[in-house]
C-alpha cells in the first residue's frame, strides 16, 4: 500500500516535529574552543596531532593561523586543493614529507 502511494505520488510524510541541524553535537565543533584553552597554555605549539575527524579544512586553517603545522588523518580520497584553506596544503604535504 506505502509503495503504491509513493509511486503514484499521493504519499504524505508528516514530520513530527520540527528538524533542526544542531551542529554542536558534532565533536569538531568544539574544536576552536578546545585549541584556543590550548594555546592559552601552550602559546607557541609547533605541531597539532588529531584523529581522522579533525581533518577539515577550516580546521586546518584555525591551526595552521597559529603557526604550527596540522598532523590529522585525512580520508583516503583527498586531493591538494586547498579549496581556499592553506593549512590543508600544509598538512598533507607534512604527512607526505614526514611519512616515515
Amino acid at each position: 500500500m506505502i509503495i503504491k502511494k509513493i509511486r503514484d505520488g499521493t504519499f504524505e510524510y508528516e514530520s513530527r516535529g520540527q528538524v533542526l541541524t544542531n551542529w554542536t553535537q558534532y565533536p569538531y565543533t568544539l574544536f576552536s574552543e578546545a585549541f584556543d584553552q590550548t594555546l592559552h597554555c601552550h602559546p607557541h605549539p609547533e605541531n597539532v596531532f588529531g584523529d581522522g575527524v579533525y581533518g577539515c579544512r577550516w580546521i586546518n586553517n584555525l591551526v595552521s593561523a597559529n603557526h604550527a603545522t596540522p598532523y590529522f588523518l585525512p580520508r583516503s580520497n583527498v586531493t591538494f586543493k586547498s579549496k581556499m584553506a592553506a593549512g590543508w596544503y600544509d598538512m598533507l604535504f607534512s604527512l607526505w614529507r614526514d611519512s616515515l
